[in-house]
């Protein structure tokens, strides 16, 4: 299901921790940054099955945060669309 929506131009963020540094997420894009958390954005071609695990691993021991986002261009206008996390 993620790999078909991020097909569809949805883009995966996600929500760490500033610290530690996770190899597995060293190319991804940082949207934001602060001393205790970081947004990342991955896309279709940044997703691999390492990523996918290492989700599965922290989502609920670490607690993760994971959501798709889309940008609709609609009446001239941004429209963010927000779907919530499917695990």
């Amino acid at each position: 299901m993620i790999l078909e929506l991020l097909r569809e131009k949805y883009n995966l963020i996600i929500q760490i921790p500033t610290f530690p540094i996770y190899k597995t997420l060293l190319n991804s894009h940082v949207i934001v940054e602060n001393a205790f958390f970081k947004l990342l954005s991955i896309n279709h071609t940044s997703y691999n099955a390492d990523v996918w695990e290492l989700m599965c691993e922290n989502e609920y021991s670490n607690s993760w945060t994971f959501f798709y986002w889309r940008v609709l261009k609609m009446w001239n206008s941004l429209f963010l669309l927000l779907v919530q996390n499917a695990f």
